[in-house]
């Protein structure tokens, strides 16, 4: 007989039937059961990273523009710009983020004493509420710690910490609508006066 090569007789194939009386369309099965649950697992992870890498995104960015603030504050010093100074530094650290997401910025000397607070509001000529621009005098409202009243002289400098809150919101939704993220850097003012 044709295909005998064992001495014994080949058994012809039922229709859809494999080796071993599988049937063939089981495989197809088995790859679909597969994807589905490769789909079922994979999803929560690529969206977790996602999601996480998102927020990242916007602590990086935060801790960027305190540290940017914070620097141009101490440049500034006790020159009466130097509170708008720092958050036109938030803005430009900000470039292509969503500056509408600061909750507030503050200003303040962290061995105590008053508390310069900021809210970003783009629709106004200021854009910063309560205006601290002394370049518009019809808008401007002298901060609690003004900046003529830092101490800048050389052996008594004022210390003085950028806080910037910021809300970010959750894409997916999956770990609730909003998270608030907060970061501070603390500069020492550089002296404008020196003692004799």
């Amino acid at each position: 007989m044709p295909g005998n090569t064992s001495g014994g007789y080949m058994s012809e194939r039922q229709p859809g039937a494999c080796r071993g009386g599988v049937l063939c369309r089981d495989h197809g099965a088995t790859l679909v059961e597969s994807a589905v649950v490769f789909a079922l697992i994979a999803l929560p992870i690529l969206i977790g990273i996602l999601e996480f890498g998102l927020v990242f995104k916007d602590w990086i960015t935060i801790s960027h523009a305190s540290r940017e603030s914070a620097s141009a504050l101490a440049a500034a010093a006790d020159d009466p710009v130097a509170d708008i100074s720092a958050l036109r530094a938030i803005e430009q650290s900000f470039a292509g983020a969503n500056l509408n997401a600061i909750g507030e910025v503050r200003i303040f000397n962290p061995d105590g004493g008053p508390v310069n607070t900021y809210s970003y509001t783009p629709a106004s000529a200021c854009t910063w509420s309560p205006c601290p621009d002394p370049d518009l005098p019809g808008l401007y409202i002298q901060p609690p710690w003004a900046p003529v009243d830092r101490d800048v002289e050389v052996g008594n400098l004022d210390r003085a910490t950028v806080e910037i809150d910021f809300t970010h919101n959750w894409v997916t939704g999956f770990f609730g609508s909003t998270i608030d993220l907060s970061r501070s850097v603390t500069n020492q003012l550089e002296p404008q006066m020196f003692s004799s």
